[in-house]
């Protein structure tokens, strides 16, 4: 932040002016440079429609690039989930949500959505089929 700035160039030597100060401010603009992506998962209401299996999912991007959000748990019937993950890598705006089961339990989404801290446009996969 700005006050880290002012008392890094209080301790500077008159010599060097405020150059070391623009290089810290220029190198620390990168260095922290971190993402966060969200995921939202909607649970259908149906019978079975909850596992009690991780369910795998990746993130695919627009700079050819894939965030792997891993294994989701505690995918109850009728319920809402949040998950977050932060990653070093920009994967560009979000183009495709890809899941997988890791168990032979099914399970029944009504819908999956994705975004990330840079691009707060959802993408989202709905489920196509009503199961009763």
């Amino acid at each position: 932040g700005f006050s880290k700035v002012e008392v890094i160039s209080s301790g500077i030597n008159a010599e060097y002016g405020g150059y070391k100060v623009l290089l810290f401010m220029l190198l620390g603009m990168n260095a922290g440079a971190a993402y966060e992506y969200y995921l939202d998962i909607q649970t259908a209401g149906s019978k079975w429609a909850a596992t009690r299996g991780p369910v795998y999912i990746e993130l695919d991007g627009t700079k050819d690039r894939t965030l792997n959000f891993g294994a989701v748990n505690g995918l109850a019937k009728n319920s809402l989930k949040h998950f977050s993950k932060h990653s070093d890598e920009n994967i560009g705006s979000i183009k495709c949500i890809s899941f997988g089961m890791g168990s032979s339990d099914a399970w029944t989404p009504e819908y999956l959505s994705a975004w990330s801290s840079y691009d707060h446009e959802k993408v989202y996969v709905y489920s196509r089929k009503k199961y009763y």
